[in-house]
């Protein structure tokens, strides 16, 4: 960064940091909370839009218009200006020749990559607008020497804080990331059963008869009477399905019977059920993975009606085809366990005769994470399964 009086731009990193992360696509609530700071102070002296730094002259590449914009960026050399800010530096008169402040490509691509790798090249240029409106708004307050108060000594204090609650965050990633591939073959071995694949074939037998159409409204005890004779008629027609499923009667034309017994007009839910893995199931049908290929379960159920189970085949997925599955789980265990390692290296306790109000709700964007991954996605091997 090339100043001509030498002036040492301060106090813009933070300011930075916090808005190169709002254009990203993810961001914490920390850095949520600091760009929020940074536009509040800024609308005030904003005409409407952004205040643009002076425009240089458009370089040969630029005026190229045949090729395409990142073609273009491309063959602007390193120490060529992207920025210039005419009037910015220490010196008493703003209009002298010297009087600005030079950023060259790769003093912004630098700057770039430090506080927002991931930022999409068309955000950019907004970007650079910031920056430039960041550098001259810095200067203002420092000469109304606002930077000298005890106000914003706590503020950067705080700042630092955070930033160094995301830096933690980002270390415990980074090392968590590193998951050795004998770990995870220990992890494969040690939990087998969680690497099974099944086919089944679900049937499904509504609980409930509907009502016959156009028929007389009953009394309270009257309809609870019909429900419970049309649940145990549903339950008792399940068990025969139950035994010409495993008869082997096809279990599409079975649950089609049901649904019409039951004067359901939904069209009824596949009987087919491939990849199935033991994650996949409520606790409840687990027993269903105990069965050999063409035995059949008992009747199940659940809210609205009875369900029977038929294995069809069983397989054990190869580690090839989990590897990555289980890297992201071990890394997502090791994040956890990371970051509750560090709040537990000491104990806060507060006075609950000051901070318990009743009534009190809590503050929206109040919670400040400890740089954890924040929301992150990532597939997950499913947990241990014990047989």
């Amino acid at each position: 960064m090339n100043n001509g009086n030498g002036w040492e731009i301060r106090n813009c990193a933070t300011i930075l940091m916090n808005f190169a992360t709002f254009l990203e696509e993810s961001y914490t609530m920390i850095q949520r909370g600091l760009v929020c700071l940074l536009l509040a102070g800024m609308t005030w002296a904003q005409t409407p839009n952004t205040i643009t730094a002076p425009a240089t002259a458009p370089s040969p590449a630029a005026a190229q218009t045949d090729k395409a914009p990142a073609a273009q960026a491309a063959e602007v050399p390193p120490d060529a200006p992207v920025i210039t800010i005419q009037g910015l530096c220490d010196g008493a008169d703003k209009t002298a020749a010297d009087c600005k402040t030079v950023i060259t490509r790769a003093d912004f691509e630098h700057l770039v990559d430090t506080v927002a790798p991931k930022l999409p090249p068309p955000a950019r240029k907004q970007f650079a607008n910031r920056y430039a409106n960041a550098l001259i708004m810095s200067k203002e307050a420092e000469k109304e020497g606002l930077d000298k108060t005890p106000k914003f000594d706590e503020m950067m204090k705080l700042t630092r804080m955070q930033l160094l609650q995301q830096a933690l965050g980002q270390s415990v990633q980074e090392k968590a990331a590193q998951v050795p591939d004998k770990d995870i073959e220990d992890y494969y071995k040690a939990n087998q059963p969680a690497f099974e694949q099944f086919h089944l074939v679900k049937l499904y037998v509504p609980r409930h008869k509907e009502p016959l159409p156009g028929g007389p409204k009953l009394s309270d005890e009257a309809q609870k009477k019909r429900d419970e004779v049309g649940e145990a008629a549903m339950k008792k027609l399940a068990e025969s399905l139950r035994t010409r499923l495993a008869a082997g009667e096809d279990a599409d034309k079975l649950e089609k019977e049901a649904y019409t017994a039951a004067r359901n007009k939904m069209t009824p839910p596949t009987t087919k059920l491939d990849n199935i893995r033991h994650n996949m199931l409520p606790p409840d049908q687990a027993p269903v993975f105990d069965l050999k290929a063409g035995e059949v379960s008992k009747v199940m159920e659940d809210e609205n009606g009875f369900i029977i189970f038929k294995m069809l085949s069983k397989e054990e997925l190869p580690l090839d085809k989990v590897h990555d599955e289980i890297r992201n789980t071990l890394r997502s265990q090791r994040i956890q366990e990371g970051m509750q390692a560090a709040q537990k290296s000491a104990t806060a306790t507060l006075n609950d005769a000051y901070f318990s109000v009743p009534g009190a709700a809590p503050v929206p964007g109040m919670k400040m994470p400890m740089g954890g991954p924040g929301g992150m996605q990532m597939q997950m091997a499913p947990p241990p399964v014990k047989k």
